[in-house]
C-alpha cells in the first residue's frame, strides 16, 4: 500500500512541475523587432509587437541600429491604433548615435499593454548602404506590472534586408541595342551581360523602361 502511495504522490509531482513548466513557457511575453527589407533611399517601417502578455502595464527598451546604413524617419517611432486605444503614451528619444530610446505608459490608467503590433520604427536606408542584412536589436529591455513589480519580458531582436536597385533602360540602350544586335555588345545593349545581344537583353529593356 505505501508502495502505490509513493508511487501515486511521484507521479502528482511529476504532473505538477510539467503543467508549472508549461505555464511558464507560454506566460513570458515577449517583445518583438520584425523586419524590413528596401532599396537604398528607401523608407522601411520595422513594426514592433508583444506577444503573450497578460501583466506587463509599463515597458522601456532601446533600439540598437547602424547609422551608417539607416537613418531615423522625421517620426522616428509611432504608436499603433491599438497602444492608442488603450491609452498609452509612447516617448522617444535618441541619448546617441545609432539608438532609439523608447517608454510605453499609461499614464491615467494600469491598463495591461496590448498584443499584437504596439508601435512601427520608420528608416529611411541611406544611399551609401550596401547590399545585405542589418541588424535592429534590443538593449536594456525592461517591464513592470500594475505594482510596478518587474515583470521578465523577452526580447527578440530584427533587421533590415538591403536590396540592390534594379537597373532601369532608356532610348540610349534601345539605341545602342540595335546596333549591337547579333553582336557581343557592350554593357549598354547586352544587358544580361552574355555573348550576343538578342531578344533576351530586349526582353529586358522592356521589362524596366524608364522614360527618365
Amino acid at each position: 500500500m505505501k508502495k502505490y502511495l509513493f508511487l501515486a504522490l511521484a507521479l502528482i509531482v511529476v504532473v505538477s512541475v510539467f503543467y508549472l513548466n508549461q505555464a511558464s513557457a507560454q506566460t513570458t511575453p515577449t517583445l518583438t523587432l520584425g523586419t524590413a527589407s528596401g532599396t537604398a533611399g528607401s523608407v522601411v517601417t520595422v513594426p514592433i509587437t508583444m506577444a503573450g502578455n497578460s501583466t506587463i502595464t509599463g515597458a522601456n527598451f532601446d533600439v540598437v541600429y547602424d547609422p551608417a546604413k539607416l537613418t531615423l524617419g522625421t517620426t522616428a517611432i509611432a504608436k499603433s491604433a491599438a497602444l492608442t486605444n488603450a491609452g498609452f503614451s509612447l516617448m522617444s528619444s535618441k541619448p546617441s548615435s545609432g539608438i532609439l530610446r523608447v517608454v510605453i505608459i499609461n499614464m491615467e490608467t494600469p491598463t495591461v499593454i496590448p498584443n499584437g503590433v504596439i508601435a512601427n520604427i520608420s528608416f529611411t536606408i541611406n544611399s551609401s548602404a550596401v547590399s545585405g542584412s542589418t541588424p535592429v536589436t534590443f538593449t536594456a529591455v525592461a517591464a513592470s506590472d500594475a505594482s510596478a513589480n518587474s515583470v521578465t519580458l523577452s526580447p527578440a531582436n530584427g533587421s533590415v534586408t538591403i536590396t540592390a536597385s534594379q537597373a532601369t533602360y532608356n532610348m540610349t540602350n534601345f539605341t545602342k541595342l540595335v546596333a549591337d544586335w547579333g553582336k557581343p555588345g557592350d554593357a549598354v545593349s547586352n544587358v544580361n551581360s552574355d555573348a550576343i545581344v538578342d531578344t533576351r537583353d530586349l526582353g529586358i529593356m522592356m521589362s524596366y523602361w524608364s522614360t527618365t
